[in-house]
């Protein structure tokens, strides 16, 4: 058997275990660790992930969570990297739960920070690269956009919109390369839909079920990889009022879809941020790290963001 097969059976198998196991794996010997640390073995790994969810009948998503009694609030996730801010602060951080890598996002001005009201993330695969999206009020009706990219860790103005985030949409779902906000269109004083695509770097303004602009509780969240309108309810009970966006024929339509619609249960990862002031590299002075814990579906979960198993690093290349 040659040397190029046996690498090629040995990545068969790795691919397919948690990212715990790898990280242990990386220091068998020199060989594995440079395959489990390559770019290639990564992106395949998140694949399997991805694909490995997907196919499992018995839960709906990965979703995480920031307990309440913690003080960072939750911007996104996306493969497996997660965005949070550390309120007492306002120093950004994006980390991978999983293998405690953390890094550290340029500081905004605290006025900023204080006055923003709706936040993103997401990835980019049109540049391989994750993007945090920052919006706050310039005056009543219009919101300013900001976007910081991993790579240049540099904000940038991106533009003003005659949008006002609802209050309580204001962490973005991320969905298929876009960021989507629940607004008022001051124009006509309607609810909308508004989404950020993160490859063109456009807004584009979609309309919601005339049922949902006259509730002041729905909000936005993500079922069987589509994006939903919901009302959430008490504590593991089902959501209410569910209108699904689904694609037709290159088309957009809304759909009603019962109550209990793509419930099942959904593994609930619990993060948890730990200060650590032993170290002289800043970049470790920050633990990050999930638990995990088995719950059903409720309306309070499916706006949480989506989570997926992942080594892929926050220090993008």
């Amino acid at each position: 058997m040659t040397s190029e097969v046996v690498v090629d059976v040995l990545e068969q198998i790795l691919v397919r275990l948690d990212v715990k196991d790898l990280i242990r794996f990386k220091s068998v010997c020199k060989s594995w660790h440079s395959l489990i640390s390559s770019d290639r073995f990564i992106n395949y790994h998140l694949n399997c992930s991805y694909n490995n969810d997907l196919n499992n009948y018995a839960i709906g998503h990965r979703r995480i969570v920031i307990p309440s009694s913690h003080t960072p609030m939750m911007i996104g996730s996306s493969n497996g990297l997660v965005c949070i801010s550390k309120q007492s602060d306002g120093q950004l951080l994006v980390a991978n739960p999983l293998t405690r890598v953390v890094k550290k996002l340029q500081q905004l001005p605290k006025l900023f920070f204080k006055m923003s009201e709706c936040w993103g993330f997401g990835y980019d695969s049109s540049v391989n690269d994750y993007k945090v999206i920052l919006g706050f009020p310039i005056v009543k009706t219009t919101t300013c956009f900001f976007m910081l990219s991993l790579k240049t860790n540099i904000w940038q103005l991106i533009r003003d919109v005659n949008y006002e985030p609802i209050s309580m949409s204001m962490r973005g779902v991320f969905l298929d390369g876009s960021v989507y906000w629940l607004m008022i269109n001051r124009i006509n004083s309607k609810k909308v839909i508004l989404s950020f695509e993160l490859s063109r770097e456009e807004f584009v303004q979609i309309s919601i079920p005339n049922e949902c602009d006259q509730d002041p509780d729905v909000r936005l969240g993500v079922i069987k990889q589509c994006l939903c309108i919901y009302r959430p309810l008490a504590y593991n009970r089902k959501p209410e009022m569910k209108w699904v966006l689904e694609k037709c024929n290159a088309k957009t339509l809304w759909k009603r879809v019962p109550n209990d619609y793509g419930i099942k249960c959904d593994i609930i990862h619990k993060l948890k941020l730990e200060d650590r002031t032993s170290t002289q590299d800043d970049n470790n002075k920050i633990s990050i790290h999930s638990g995990l814990q088995y719950l059903c579906i409720s309306g309070y979960y499916v706006g949480d963001p989506i989570f997926v198993q992942s080594l892929v690093s926050p220090h993008v290349r």
